[in-house]
């Protein structure tokens, strides 16, 4: 986990620790997918993101996540009106 530094704010090392966990699973992913003889593009990254404030969702998707879950329409319809667009919700 990042270590704070001084002039860091807390949603700055919140970002880079979804980032940094991001970059972990997807070498997880990519692994078992060889290890299974499957390419790893084959493999699809859901985020879920239910409960999850926006800005945490924000900072997944600046890492280049695209795909999110949620379960509750209410709670998907608040974040899909000031997310970006390009994001593919499953429910």
């Amino acid at each position: 986990m990042p270590k704070d530094t001084p002039g860091d704010a807390p949603g700055e090392i919140m970002a880079e620790t979804i980032a940094a966990n991001l970059r972990e699973v997807r070498e997880r992913i990519a692994n078992a997918a060889l290890k299974a003889g499957r390419a790893p593009g084959s493999v699809t990254l859901v985020a879920v993101s239910k409960t999850k404030p926006i800005e945490d969702i924000q900072a997944a998707y600046d890492a280049n996540c695209k795909i999110f879950g949620e379960n509750k329409v209410q709670e998907m319809v608040q974040k899909w009106e000031v997310l970006p667009k390009d994001i593919q919700w499953h429910l």
